[in-house]
């Protein structure tokens, strides 16, 4: 046969797998060192021996196991763009061994690695992440040791699938693997069955089916070598070009896995393709005839998955589009946010120390506020009733967030310097006749948040129209915008009593408080001995920047998916014209020459898709309104309803388009075909 097709199904294969292995490692290189044994998470209550000793016994490990013991720190002030490694060598033979004098060999070159010995942590909290390099058997013994110095200790294999396929299922990395296996699916199998008469020869002169694989591979087998080493060598060239060809192993096995992968998926396929095809008595299949109902059942079991993947391959894209645009829409507000940060708490504390370290730390933030020097920016913060129903948005606020954004009434007047005893409800201009009853609304959350504080006068100020709030990328949802269009503030000032320390403290937590700068945050936690509740201190305009590029890249991936997964569903739809007119050639010839239209000719096959198509459509309006209308209980989790709807109301307008599509390539692929059916039967007569 011609393995024309066979050909570009493994060239596809090849290039993927190179594509998704590099996305893949520039991923994990970003979470942590590639290469380690095990990870282990140090965490628990206030350590009962000096952190030198534990640093002491980490390092005796190490050398007494030949293991290598890295702890993973990510710098204070910039904790997106750099880290830390802080590194016991017990092994200097093996790679990570090295990594004092070279420095660690990063994949991605999205973030700046440093490395350090161990010992300079020796005055530090010892509790967070380690990565052990070398025999596994020593993870155990290491975390045993930690326990007996009072610790709490968790461990797993670093490259663990079930935590490896819980990440890469939030990815858009997981949806373009469907779409390549379904475009491979597509290739393979298409390029089987339209050479059904070439196979039915071979079956003729009784060529046994796994001979008939076997010439189909040894046909393409010249070709698809030579397209593996000119992708291997492409391979190595970039890679080399990107970071001095830095963890080649790690890239070329995973490269290899995925490619197996893949090449065990077009095997499977092209042996079920040539079973179909076999179905078929010989002189039927000489005649290029297909067994219609199994072809059928079997192009429908890839036409609905293609119909899914593409459904939400075009819904990611437009979800990464509209992230994208959002993000653009508030560059100046982030560029307006200079120094700001947000205050990352560290994850590694014993709730006690927590609650012990979170008043002080409180209390120094309610003071900053008081000197301008802390914006609140919390979200969601107010349980709605009957005053507001349905889905919104409302940000808690101060008199410092309303001094750094400009935020407007009704009659165009900015709003600045409330009273600090009053809380004061602004409200949007479209629910204006509503303002009342959300001042109730805010007035039992302040009764249930103040503690001793009750009735807090409540004011209410309606917002200019279009309104828009900046949150500081605080954002208390997935796919969030920085700019919250028609929401609520409700401006609470630290001199209303409303909040108090430990409240203040849990704000923060959530990426709800902005404070002026590193330093301001630095200095003022360590003036209340609170400065080891921060992990980092990560700057909103750097943050900003980091998503921006991060969001680029996710869109290029999505769009690619989207284009290849239309591409794919397109292509079903082609199948389906086949088949059909295969199947129903004698009817479709009759039909026409009798003067049958195009619709009545094809009614079956075109009213079941339209059925099909109907109901997707009509699942995606009804879901939408379900998730639009629904109301948002803050700090629950999003019913499956709100969960589904990322698009809004443009959500069906866009199925629709992808069903329609899907529809028009139907029709047109059964045109082409249904008028080249009577021209070839009337030139026959």
């Amino acid at each position: 046969m011609r393995s024309r097709g066979i050909r570009l199904a493994y060239a596809i294969l090849a290039v993927y797998a190179s594509l998704a292995a590099f996305v893949f490692l520039r991923a994990m290189d970003d979470l942590g060192p590639l290469g380690a044994t095990d990870i282990v998470h140090v965490s628990g209550s206030a350590p009962s021996v000096p952190s030198a000793e534990t640093i002491a016994t980490i390092e005796h490990v190490a050398a007494q196991h030949d293991v290598n013991v890295v702890r993973f720190v990510e710098d204070l002030d910039d904790p997106a763009g750099a880290r830390h490694l802080f590194l016991a060598v017990g092994d200097p033979q093996l790679a990570s061994g090295s990594w004092l004098e070279d420095g660690y060999p990063s994949f991605s070159q999205d973030v700046r690695t440093s490395v350090h010995p161990l010992a300079e942590r020796a005055d530090m909290d010892p509790r967070g992440h380690y990565f052990t390099f070398g025999e596994a058997a020593a993870t155990p013994v290491l975390a045993q040791a930690l326990r007996a110095q009072g610790y709490t200790v968790e461990t797993r294999a670093y490259y663990a699938p079930p935590q490896i396929m819980g990440w890469l299922v939030t990815q858009p990395l997981a949806l373009s693997a469907l779409v390549a296996a379904l475009l491979v699916v597509v290739v393979v199998a298409a390029s089987v069955l339209t050479n059904v008469r070439g196979y039915a020869v071979q079956r003729l002169h009784g060529v046994a089916p796994g001979r008939v694989l076997a010439r189909d591979l040894r046909r393409a087998l010249p070709s698809l070598l030579a397209t593996l080493v000119a992708v291997a060598i492409a391979d190595a060239v970039l890679l080399a070009v990107y970071n001095g060809g830095a963890q080649w192993p790690a890239f070329a096995a995973a490269t290899a896995i995925l490619t197996a992968a893949f090449v065990l998926l077009a095997l499977g396929t092209h042996a079920l393709a040539l079973a179909l095809a076999a179905e078929r008595p010989v002189l039927e299949a000489l005649k290029g005839r297909l067994p219609a109902r199994a072809t059928g059942v079997a192009v429908y079991l890839v036409r609905l998955p293609a119909l899914l993947v593409a459904i939400a391959a075009v819904v990611g894209a437009g979800v990464a589009g509209v992230q994208l645009v959002a993000q653009a829409e508030a560059s100046e507000r982030w560029a307006a946010a200079g120094t700001a940060v947000h205050v990352l708490f560290s994850p590694n504390l014993s709730q006690e120390e927590f609650d012990a370290l979170a008043v002080p730390a409180g209390e120094w933030m309610l003071a900053a506020e008081a000197d301008g020097e802390i914006a609140l920016a919390a979200q969601e913060e107010v349980v709605w009733g009957q005053g507001l129903p349905g889905r919104h948005e409302s940000l808690l606020v101060n008199n410092a967030y309303l001094a750094q954004q400009d935020v407007r009434d009704v009659e165009g007047a900015r709003i600045v310097d409330l009273p600090q005893d009053v809380v004061t409800v602004l409200v949007p201009s479209r629910y204006a006749d509503a303002a009342a009853s959300i001042a109730d609304d805010v007035r039992t959350w302040t009764d249930g948040v103040s503690r001793g504080v009750q009735g807090v006068e409540i004011r209410t100020r309606v917002l200019a129209p279009g309104q828009e709030l900046f949150t500081y990328g605080g954002a208390s949802r997935p796919n969030q915008p920085p700019l919250l269009r028609d929401a609520v503030a409700v401006v609470v000032n630290g001199g209303s009593g409303v909040l108090d320390p430990d409240t203040y403290t849990s704000l923060a937590t959530g990426q709800g408080v902005v404070v002026d700068d590193a330093e301001t945050a630095r200095a003022g936690l360590t003036s209340v001995g609170a400065q080891e509740i921060a992990m980092a201190f990560r700057p909103v305009a750097l943050d900003a920047a980091q998503e921006r590029a991060a969001l680029v890249n996710d869109t290029r991936l999505h769009v690619f998916n989207a284009v290849v997964a239309l591409a794919v569903l397109l292509a079903t739809s082609v199948a389906v014209a086949q088949v059909s007119t295969r199947k129903n050639a004698q009817a479709i010839f009759a039909r026409s020459i009798s003067g049958w239209g195009f619709v009545r000719t094809h009614r079956g096959l075109l009213g079941a898709e339209l059925v099909l198509a109907l109901a997707v459509v009509a699942w995606s309006a009804w879901s939408t309104v379900v998730g639009l209308t629904a109301t948002v209980r803050p700090g629950g989790a999003a019913t499956s309803s709100q969960a589904l709807v990322v698009l809004g109301p443009w959500q069906p307008v866009l199925l629709a388009g992808v069903v329609a599509a899907s529809l028009a390539a139907l029709a047109a692929a059964l045109s082409v075909l249904g008028r080249r059916l009577v021209r070839t039967r009337s030139s026959e007569a």
